[in-house]
């Protein structure tokens, strides 16, 4: 799952940005791109501060000293925290929560597409499937209502004969309209 990180398009007007300087406004740029991809709920450790200062013109404390000082970051006990990451971001729990739906989603779809009709025994959800009683008729609004019966499989088609080989086809062509003119 792509991870994006929200940025408003004038982020650039946003006086702390202009009073912190373009050097900061990078490391700040980059520590919300690494929050969001080690999934650290806004905290920039301070073992990352070279990776994120690296090509960065000037000291990265200078720089840091600038985010401080304008409220983008905050101190903690082992590095920075971004101000307003969770304004605009999911906590960590909220990403993962939303990963496990979306793959539970994706193992529901393929088994319904794969093993609807044909159960599997290595597929959990068949299995677990097969312990289900299938719902009645009535939606299970009806406890006395007794299950719905399984349908009947539809037969297959008979597969259409092959031409025989041993008798020539015999085409017939329109004969050749009249020659007119010259």
């Amino acid at each position: 799952m792509a991870l994006f990180v929200p940025l408003d398009s004038d982020y650039t007007s946003d006086p702390k940005i202009l009073r912190a300087g373009a050097q900061a406004e990078l490391l700040y740029i980059r520590s919300l791109a690494l929050a969001k991809r080690l999934l650290t709920d806004g905290h920039i450790d301070a073992a990352h501060l070279a990776q994120l200062a690296l090509g960065i013109q000037g000291k990265p404390s200078t720089h840091v000293d600038a985010l401080l000082r304008e409220g983008l970051w905050t101190e903690n006990g082992t590095g920075w925290n971004i101000a307003a990451w969770g304004k605009w971001n999911a906590s960590k729990a909220e990403v993962e929560a939303k990963r496990r739906s979306k793959q539970a989603a994706a193992a529901k779809g393929n088994h319904d597409r794969w093993h609807g009709e044909k159960p599997s025994q290595d597929c959990p959800l068949c299995i677990a499937g097969a312990t289900q009683v299938r719902p009645s008729a009535d939606n299970g609004r009806n406890p006395n209502a007794s299950p719905e019966p399984e349908p009947e499989p539809e037969p297959e088609p008979e597969p259409e004969p092959e031409p025989s080989l041993s008798r020539p086809s015999v085409l017939k062509t329109p004969p050749n309209p009249p020659h007119r003119g010259g």
